[in-house]
C-alpha cells in the first residue's frame, strides 16, 4: 500500500493537495496513477484510506480511522555523528516512541554543521509511512541533560554502574523518560545531577552496547512492560 504524509486530512469525501515530496514519491518512487488508492497519515493519529486524482497531486478521502496516542515514553539519548542517530530516529519512530529527545552529555561528540531537528523530523515521516505508525514522535533539538529533567516524569538512566534491576521491573507508569548517555556514559557531576533529580540508575544484563542499540533494547523493555511491543 502506498502511504502519503500530509500536515491535516480533511473530511470524508473532500480532497488534499499532496505537498511536492509526498507528490514525487508516490509518482516516481511508487509509480501510482489517478484512481489508485493510497493511505494518508498526518502523524497525529489520523489515518485515511484515500483514491488518487488530478495527475496523482490531489487525494479524496474515503473514511478517517483515529488511533489512541502512544504511551508517554520519552528517549532521551546522547546524540551522535554520522548516520547512527539518523537510524536511531527511525527504529524508535517504527516502534511507536512518542518523543526523541537528543541530548548533549560531557562526552558527547556533536554531530557537525547545522542543527540536524528538520532532517531527523523527515526521517521519522518516511519510518511512519513504512511501518504505518499513525503518531510521528515528538523530536526536540539538541540540548543540555539539565534541560530535560525535572519535569515531573519517572527517570530511569542508564548506566553500567547502575542496579542490576529489569527494566520492566523498575517502570511504574507513564509519563516515562529512558535517560542514555553517550559512548562511555554519563560522568561523575552527570550522574550526581541525575540523582539528585530522583532518577533511578540501572543496568542492562548484558555487554556494553553502543548507544543507539542500548536505547532500542530500553525502548522495547518500556513498551513491553506497558504491553505495547
Amino acid at each position: 500500500m502506498i502511504r502519503a504524509f500530509v500536515s491535516t486530512i480533511p473530511n470524508p469525501g473532500e480532497s488534499v493537495l499532496l505537498d511536492r515530496d509526498e507528490r514525487r514519491h508516490v509518482r516516481s518512487a511508487r509509480r501510482a496513477r489517478d484512481g489508485d488508492r493510497i493511505e494518508l497519515l498526518d502523524g497525529a493519529g489520523h489515518v485515511a484510506p484515500a483514491q488518487l486524482e488530478e495527475d496523482v497531486s490531489r487525494a479524496r478521502v474515503a473514511a478517517i480511522e483515529v488511533f489512541d496516542p502512544p504511551p508517554d515514553i520519552a528517549i532521551a539519548v546522547a546524540v551522535a555523528r554520522g548516520g547512527r542517530f539518523d537510524s536511531l530516529v527511525e527504529k524508535l519512530t517504527e516502534l511507536g516512541i512518542a518523543s526523541i529527545e537528543p541530548i548533549v552529555c560531557a562526552r558527547s561528540l556533536l554531530p557537525r554543521g547545522a542543527s540536524r531537528q528538520e532532517r531527523w523530523r523527515r526521517v521519522a515521516v518516511a519510518a511512519l509511512k513504512q511501518s504505518r505508525q499513525p503518531w510521528v514522535p515528538r523530536i526536540a533539538a539538541p540540548a543540555p541533560l539539565a534541560s530535560v529533567i525535572g519535569d515531573g516524569r519517572q527517570l530511569l538512566a542508564l548506566d553500567p554502574q547502575g542496579e542490576a534491576v529489569p527494566i520492566p521491573d523498575a517502570i511504574d507508569a507513564p509519563p516515562i523518560r529512558l535517560l542514555i548517555g553517550p559512548e562511555g556514559g554519563f560522568d561523575d557531576t552527570e550522574r550526581a545531577l541525575l540523582a539528585a533529580s530522583g532518577a533511578r540508575m540501572v543496568s542492562l544484563p548484558s555487554a556494553i552496547l553502543r548507544v543507539e542499540t542500548a536505547a532500542m533494547v530500553a525502548a522495547v523493555l518500556a513498551l513491553h512492560a506497558l504491553n505495547r511491543a
